[in-house]
This record gives structure tokens, C-alpha cells and sequence, in this order.
């Protein structure tokens, strides 16, 4: 079983990905560094879609080695995480940086709760972000990548926790990591609204800019798509039941009596398509699809 964004998923995430563009130019990322509150929000949101992207929607649960697998990505965080902190702490202790205290040695970060991991992760970049400048002019090597990544890998570890009850029932870990996500986010869209105030008579352009770029989309998930015709043959004559089949989602249409046929209602992704018709050979594809748009693709198949 694969595991797929629901519809309202999907245009959630259409939504924050919108939201992140937004708060991601330049003038923008001045103006929500001022407010604090707000900028911890946008920080959770980031965080929670880096999961999401991570989990993946084609990571089938694999119930053989979740345990061996959590060790491991648990170990490779911790290494890495630890290596950071490490020099954090170098760098606090030499010039007086009240940051001493935040930092763990990688024996300790493994021994944090699993449940606590990204929260964890996070927290380190809150700390060090700020200090990153100065870090750097004194020669010191850590740089946002490296908070990034240590959050990246945090994600990693999450997708394999918590989900033995998703195993039970014949689920997926991408299932379960991306519901809890989403749930998350729900939180983070909630506080926008009430922290969005913040700017209403200060800059309203940008309050404005917040809830326009906040409007949930539907059109992207039901656009994104393909459509075309299949043939066969040296006449090129129309397959009137052709079916064309996306190997990782299981999603299917079959064409009309011209041989024409839509997908839409998809996700942009490279997936591999399967095309068949009676008494063909099965053509295997890889596509392409674009958010927003229905590509044109046509298929040419031979007898067998």
C-alpha cells in the first residue's frame, strides 16, 4: 500500500507552501525576525513541512527492521547534533556566551525521549541562529545548513516512532507521521491569525500580503494532471480502452473511444506510468507532473 496526501492535504500544503514563499523574501524575512512570536510560528511550520516532505508519500511501513532503523537514524542524529553542540559550547565558554547550558555531548542527545527529538533539534538552531555571524568571524564552522540539517535528520528519526499501532493496522509510517504533521499545522494556521494583528496599522501591506498568501487553494491539487491520446500500431490507431495506470499511487483512468484520456486531481511528482491495452505490449513511462498545470503526453504502443 502507498500511502497519498488526502485532497485536504494536499491544498494545505499548497497553502503553506504559499505562505513560506511569502515569508521567505527578503524585505519579509526583516519584518517577521522582529516579532518573535510570530517567526517561532513560521520556524514550526518550515520544520513540520520538511517532515512531511521527508516522510514522503511512497514510504510504505516495512514492519521488519523499524526497531534497527530507529537506532540507527537515533545514532546518526545524535553524532551530528552532538558535533554542533560541541562547538557551541567551545564557542559559549570561550567568550562568555550564555548558550553553555543548551548544549549536550552526543552521548546525552541520545538519551533524550524520542518524542522530543525535533523539538530538540529546534532548539539548537533558535539558539545558535542568532549567534551564526559571530560564530563565523571567530572561525567557527557551523552554518545554517548545519541547523538545517540536524532538523532534517530530527525528521528522519520521527518518521520512525510512534507507529507501531499504524503497523497493526496495515497503515504506513509516511501515514501517520504526515497526519501528526498536519495536525501541528493546524496549530501553526490558528496562531498566524491571531499573531498576524501584529503589523495590522504598523504595515498593513504586509498584513494584507499575510492573509492573502493564507487563503487555502483549491485549484492546484484538482489542475495538477495530464491529459492526451493513445495509439498503436503503424496506422496509429486509436486504443479505445487503453488504461494508464501511476505504478506508485495505483491512480488509473482508461481512455474513450478516441483513444483520449484526463488525469488530474494529482500532486507534482516523478512517478512511473503504466499504459496498456488488449493484445499490446505494456509501455512504461516516466512523467513529470507540474502543479497547476495538465501536461499534454501521448503514448504510442506496439502489438505484441
Amino acid at each position: 500500500m502507498n500511502e497519498a496526501l488526502t485532497n485536504d492535504q494536499s491544498n494545505e500544503k499548497n497553502r503553506c507552501d504559499k505562505q513560506m514563499l511569502f515569508f521567505g523574501l527578503a524585505p519579509n524575512i526583516i519584518k517577521i525576525n522582529s516579532y518573535q512570536p510570530f517567526k517561532d510560528e513560521v520556524d514550526i511550520l518550515r520544520n513540520q513541512l520538511i517532515i512531511i516532505n521527508d516522510a514522503g508519500p511512497n514510504k510504505t511501513v516495512q514492519t521488519i527492521d523499524i526497531s534497527e532503523g530507529k537506532s540507527s537514524l537515533k545514532h546518526d542524529f545524535a553524532n551530528f547534533e552532538g558535533g554542533i553542540c560541541m562547538e557551541g559550547l567551545a564557542y559559549g565558554k570561550k567568550y562568555s556566551i550564555p548558550i553553555v547550558h543548551d548544549m549536550m555531548q552526543t552521548s546525552d542527545i541520545y538519551q533524550i525521549k524520542d518524542g522530543e527529538i525535533v523539538s530538540f533539534a529546534q532548539h539548537i538552531k533558535d539558539v545558535l541562529e542568532p549567534r551564526l555571524v559571530d560564530m563565523s568571524l571567530k572561525h567557527y564552522t557551523t552554518t545554517m545548513a548545519d541547523l538545517d540539517m540536524g532538523i532534517m535528520k530530527a525528521g528522519d528519526f520521527a518518521a520512525t516512532i510512534g507507529n507501531s499501532g499504524v503497523v497493526a493496522s496495515g497503515g504506513t509510517v509516511a501515514g501517520g507521521v504526515i497526519a501528526d504533521a498536519f495536525k501541528v499545522i493546524a496549530g501553526v494556521q490558528d496562531q498566524f491569525i491571531l499573531l498576524r494583528g501584529h503589523w495590522k496599522n504598523t504595515d498593513h501591506d504586509f498584513y494584507e500580503g499575510i492573509i492573502l498568501n493564507s487563503i487555502v487553494d483549491h485549484l492546484g491539487h484538482i489542475y495538477t494532471g495530464m491529459k492526451g491520446v493513445v495509439t498503436s500500431g503503424a496506422s496509429n490507431a486509436s486504443v479505445g480502452d487503453a488504461t494508464i495506470t501511476n505504478e506508485r499511487t495505483g491512480k488509473s483512468t482508461t481512455a474513450n473511444v478516441l483513444g483520449a484520456y484526463v488525469m488530474q486531481g494529482m500532486h507534482p511528482h516523478l512517478d512511473n506510468y503504466r499504459i496498456s491495452g488488449p493484445g499490446l505490449a505494456d509501455l512504461i513511462v516516466p512523467i513529470q507532473t507540474k502543479f497547476r498545470e495538465t501536461i499534454v503526453v501521448n503514448f504510442h504502443l506496439e502489438p505484441i
